[in-house]
């Protein structure tokens, strides 16, 4: 019995971020989760970028055009390793010493089109962990972020509803490092997520009807993918985000 455990505990500890995320049935990691130096991996990436590029693959995926237009876009999404990731969909840009720009994750505006207003909810100065900070209006819905640790606002910089995802900077502020030691993304986590995410939107287009050309009701065009999935599915995928 104590082996079986032990089996079962390693293939826990030591699934591939691809099957973790749902896109290969079985692959255990043999790279200590060294992404960039894996084959396998190599190979998955290229795959991907083949299937965003030929027309034959997207005249097969066409079950679903806006799907795979937000999957294509997640995929461009490289790793910066000049910015800290953090939790909540936040990321940082060191300035100096402990002062860092600070922004929203690339993959937000990926997901989030159709934005009608951009709000910073907290002024100068002192800001707790898990106080909101900005909030994401648009017309499937709003989306309050928290602050994922403790920090002092130094500059407030205001984004335009017009400006996003073009603009995603907010705001200049001073923390500490040992809180940010508890909230940043490591690049294994951060590839994980989207590739999670990414074959989680891939599962869509096998079971939503025909979109992106019209309502399902035959009535106006989707150009969104919150039109496609309905604000609740939608607003779903955006709150397991966080």
């Amino acid at each position: 019995m104590e082996n079986v455990k032990d089996a079962s505990a390693f293939f826990r500890e030591n699934k591939c971020i691809w099957m973790d995320a749902g896109v290969v049935a079985y692959k255990l990691c043999d790279q200590n989760y060294d992404c960039e130096k894996c084959s396998f991996d190599f190979v998955m990436r290229n795959t991907w970028k083949e299937q965003a590029d030929s027309e034959q693959v997207m005249l097969r995926f066409a079950n679903n055009s806006l799907i795979d237009k937000v999957i294509r876009n997640i995929f461009k999404i490289s790793y910066n390793e000049e910015l800290k990731y953090l939790k909540n969909q936040l990321v940082l840009k060191h300035m100096f010493g402990g002062v860092y720009t600070i922004g929203i994750s690339e993959l937000l505006p990926a997901l989030l089109e159709d934005i009608v207003e951009v709000k910073l909810l907290t002024g100068y100065g002192y800001v707790k962990k898990d106080e909101p900070v900005i909030s994401l209006k648009g017309r499937w819905g709003e989306k309050e972020i928290l602050a994922p640790m403790n920090f002092t606002v130094l500059q407030k910089l205001d984004i335009e509803a017009d400006d996003f995802p073009d603009d995603t900077w907010f705001g200049v502020i001073s923390v500490p490092e040992a809180e940010l030691n508890t909230v940043e993304y490591s690049y294994d986590k951060f590839r994980g997520n989207n590739h999670r995410l990414m074959a989680r939107l891939h599962n869509y287009m096998k079971t939503v009807p025909e979109a992106g050309f019209t309502m399902m009701d035959g009535g106006r065009k989707c150009n969104y993918l919150y039109e496609v999935l309905g604000k609740a599915e939608f607003g779903q995928i955006i709150s397991d985000l966080f």
